[in-house]
C-alpha cells in the first residue's frame, strides 16, 4: 500500500441523483482502490452528520491492503450548500492535498430526478411547479448549481484539485470515463473489466398518498408494507399497493419556471468553465 496516511486522497463530493451510486459500484470493484463497501455517505465531514465524532471514526471506514494504491469516499451531502455548510473548510483542516471527483449531469434532469426522488421517499408532496415556486432557498435549484457549490471548495483548493466528469459519458463511455479517473487517482486502468450495474428507474417510483406517506416514512411501517406484499400473489399485491401510492406521472415544468431556471443554469454552467477546466457538454437549453 503506497497511501501511508490510511485516509483518502479522493473524495467524490457528488452530485446527487448524476449516477454516483454506478460510480460507487464501479470503484468498489477495482482492486488498487479502497473505498467503503457497506455505505454509500460516510458524511464525516458534514458538521450536522459525523464531524464531531473525530478523525477515528473516519479511519475505521477505510480497510486497505496490500493491493491499496488510492483511497477514497463519495458522499454526495458534502455538494448540498447552504443546507450542508464547512464541508470545504473541515476537509482541507484534514485533508489538504486531496483530490476530488465531481460527478454532473445536465441541471435540468439533475433536478427533475431529485424531485422525482423525493416523491418517491414520501418527502414531496407537491406538484413540480408548485415545489419550485421558491427560487431563493430550493435544493432542487441549489443543487443543480454546480459551480455554487464548487465554489465553496475553491475558497480552499486550487482548480487543478479537481476532476469533472459528465453522468453522460459515465454511462455513453464507460470505460474511457472510467480510466481518466483512474489515472487522476493514480491507480491502473481497467474500466472494460468492470461489471455494470442496475439503473434506477423512473417506474420504480411511487407517489404516496396521505395514507401512503405516513407508512413510507416509518421504517417499522414500510418493513411490513414490503414484507407483506413481497409474499402476497401479484394481483393482490397491487390492489394493497394501490390503497397507498400510484406511478409517478411525468413532471412537466411550466414555461415561467423553465425559462427561469434555463437562464440560471447557463450562468452557473458558464462560471464553472471560466473558472475550472470544465468545458460545457452540448447540453440544450431551449424555452
Amino acid at each position: 500500500m503506497t497511501n501511508k496516511t490510511e485516509l483518502p486522497d479522493f473524495i467524490i463530493i457528488g452530485a446527487m441523483k448524476c449516477g454516483t451510486t454506478s460510480l460507487w459500484e464501479y470503484l468498489k470493484q477495482h482492486p488498487e482502490i479502497c473505498i467503503p463497501k457497506d455505505i454509500k455517505n460516510i458524511e464525516f465531514f458534514d458538521s450536522n452528520e459525523n464531524w464531531h465524532k473525530g478523525i477515528s471514526f473516519y479511519k475505521n471506514n477505510f480497510k486497505a491492503d496490500e493491493k491499496t494504491k488510492s483511497i477514497g469516499e463519495l458522499s454526495t451531502e458534502y455538494t448540498k450548500y447552504p443546507h450542508v455548510k464547512n464541508v470545504a473548510k473541515n476537509i482541507y483542516s484534514t485533508l489538504p492535498d486531496v483530490k476530488f471527483i465531481y460527478l454532473i449531469r445536465h441541471p435540468i434532469e439533475r433536478l427533475i430526478s431529485h424531485y422525482i426522488h423525493s416523491v418517491g421517499a414520501a418527502k414531496e408532496y407537491r406538484d413540480i411547479n408548485t415545489a419550485l415556486q421558491n427560487t431563493k432557498d430550493n435544493p432542487y435549484i441549489l443543487y443543480s448549481q454546480y459551480f455554487l457549490q464548487l465554489e465553496q471548495f475553491l475558497k480552499y483548493f486550487k482548480k487543478e484539485s479537481f476532476l469533472i466528469l459528465t453522468s453522460d459519458d459515465l454511462l455513453a463511455r464507460k470505460e474511457d470515463t472510467l480510466n481518466v479517473l483512474f489515472d487522476y487517482i493514480n491507480v491502473d486502468t481497467c474500466g472494460s473489466t468492470l461489471a455494470g450495474v442496475q439503473k434506477h428507474t423512473r417506474s420504480s417510483k411511487k407517489s404516496w398518498n396521505r395514507i401512503g406517506r405516513i407508512v413510507r416514512r416509518s421504517p417499522k411501517y414500510f418493513n411490513h408494507y414490503n414484507y407483506y406484499t413481497s409474499r402476497l400473489p401479484n394481483f393482490y399485491a397491487k390492489k394493497i399497493e394501490s390503497l397507498f401510492c400510484r406511478p409517478i406521472d411525468e413532471p412537466v415544468i411550466n414555461e415561467t419556471n423553465l425559462q427561469y431556471l434555463n437562464e440560471l443554469f447557463s450562468q452557473d454552467l458558464n462560471r464553472l468553465q471560466e473558472h475550472t477546466h470544465f468545458q460545457i457538454p452540448n447540453w440544450k437549453f431551449t424555452n
